[in-house]
């Protein structure tokens, strides 16, 4: 089982993923209205979670209700603190990870979890199929001839960082890669020069 779910986490990683970028993330939320299903809006709360955290699916996995900063009641944004890092989401990522943890009314244990054929939510952490899953889901939803994976937010965080203006360093920092040779080889041509630039504990917001 733990060989099974490696495989899978690592599916499509011998090549670089294709990129799951701002724009992909646009149209899903602009999809999303009250005819959506319970596993439309929990998916729609992960990529967002997923592309502005650069969040690895193991630390989506792994995510805890502690972990995150929100009020329901107003329009504040969420906080996600990962390792010593807090990101803020956008106003409209915002508001759907509220919708989905709306729906869970304990507000203890993991964030994302699964929900069965019949609607239910259960108490348990998503496993590595259920996030290639999204992905896949994603595809036909916004009729991508592109093949994501569990990766493709990741990838396309780091190009969205390096197209705001973000070095690769930040980069490395900002996606907590063990080193710039990942986020590197992503970027590719859109790598910028190295300068050294002032780090704040809050990073920046996506809005």
């Amino acid at each position: 089982m733990l060989l099974a779910q490696l495989r899978l986490d690592k599916k499509g990683d011998a090549k670089q993923a294709e990129a799951f970028n701002s724009q992909h993330l646009k149209e899903i939320h602009l999809l999303l209205d009250s005819e959506s299903s319970l596993k439309q809006l929990r998916d729609a709360a992960i990529l967002s979670v997923m592309f502005e955290c650069a969040m690895k699916r193991s630390e989506l996995r792994a995510l805890l209700f502690h972990q995150v900063q929100f009020e329901l009641l107003d329009d504040s944004a969420i906080k996600i603190n990962i390792n010593e890092n807090t990101y803020q989401l956008s106003s409209s990522s915002s508001e759907i990870v509220k919708r989905w943890l709306l729906m869970i009314p304990d507000h203890l244990g993991p964030v994302f979890r699964r929900i069965d054929r019949h609607g239910n939510i259960g108490d348990d952490a998503l496993d590595a199929s259920s996030i290639y899953r999204v992905f896949r889901a994603t595809e036909n939803q916004l009729g991508l001839s592109l093949k994501l994976s569990g990766q493709s937010a990741r990838v396309g965080a780091a190009k969205e960082l390096a197209r705001q203006g973000y070095d690769v360093k930040d980069i490395t920092d900002f996606g907590r890669w063990i080193s710039p040779a990942m986020p590197a080889q992503y970027l590719g041509k859109q790598v910028l020069a190295d300068s050294e630039r002032l780090k704040f504990k809050v990073i920046k917001p996506w809005d």
